[in-house]
C-alpha cells in the first residue's frame, strides 16, 4: 500500500508539473512581416519628397518675409563700389604691370556698366558690347566715344601687349572716372526752373 501511495503522489506530482509546464508555454505569434525592397524603395522616396516639399515651403515663406531692397541704395552703392576700385586701382598704380592693370580697370568698367545699365558686358567683346550700346538711349554720342576709346585702349594693353607709362594709366584711370560720372549724370534728375509769378 505504501507503494500505491508513493505511486500516487508521484504521478499527482508529475500531473501537476505537467500542467505548470503547459502554462509556461506560449502559443504561436503572428507572422513577423519584412520590408521588401520595392516597398523600401517607395518609402524612401516618399519622404524624400515630402522633405524636398517641407524644404520649398520653408524657403518661400522665409522670402516673403524679407523686406524689399531700395533700388536707389544700390544704385548708389554701384557708384561708391566702383569709385573706390578705382581709388585702390590708382594706388596700386605702380606695382601692376601694364596688362594686368589694364584689365583690372576694364573690368571694373566693365561691371560697372553692367550693373548700372543692365546690358550684358562682361561676357561680351568689346565689338558686341559698343553695338548693343547703340540701342541704349541714355548714352549720348560723346559718351559713347569715349567709353569705345577708353576699351579700345585697354584691349590694345590686353591683347596686343601694349605697355602703359604711368602717365597713361592716370590718364586710363581718369577716363574710366569719367565714364562713372557721365552715366550717374544720366541717372539723376535734370532741375527744371520753376518759373517766377
Amino acid at each position: 500500500m505504501k507503494d500505491l501511495r508513493l505511486i500516487g503522489c508521484m504521478l499527482a506530482t508529475l500531473t501537476t508539473s505537467i500542467l505548470r509546464a503547459e502554462d509556461d508555454l506560449a502559443d504561436i505569434r503572428d507572422p513577423l512581416w519584412i520590408w521588401t525592397t520595392q516597398e523600401t524603395l517607395l518609402l524612401a522616396a516618399g519622404l524624400t519628397l515630402l522633405s524636398a516639399a517641407i524644404a520649398y515651403f520653408l524657403w518661400t515663406s522665409s522670402r516673403k518675409r524679407r523686406p524689399a531692397e531700395e533700388p536707389t541704395f544700390r544704385r548708389a552703392d554701384i557708384f561708391t563700389r566702383t569709385r573706390e576700385s578705382l581709388a585702390e586701382l590708382e594706388n596700386q598704380i605702380d606695382t601692376l604691370a601694364s596688362t594686368p592693370f589694364a584689365f583690372e580697370v576694364s573690368g571694373v568698367i566693365r561691371t560697372f556698366l553692367e550693373d548700372t545699365l543692365d546690358v550684358p558686358v562682361t561676357d561680351r567683346t568689346t565689338e558686341e558690347f559698343l553695338t548693343s550700346l547703340q540701342s541704349f538711349t541714355g548714352f549720348d554720342t560723346e559718351a559713347r566715344q569715349r567709353l569705345s576709346s577708353f576699351l579700345e585702349q585697354c584691349d590694345l594693353v590686353k591683347y596686343a601687349r601694349q605697355e602703359l607709362a604711368r602717365d597713361a594709366r592716370l590718364t586710363l584711370l581718369a577716363s574710366a572716372r569719367s565714364l562713372v560720372d557721365a552715366v550717374e549724370a544720366l541717372e539723376k534728375p535734370v532741375a527744371t526752373p520753376t518759373p517766377k509769378t
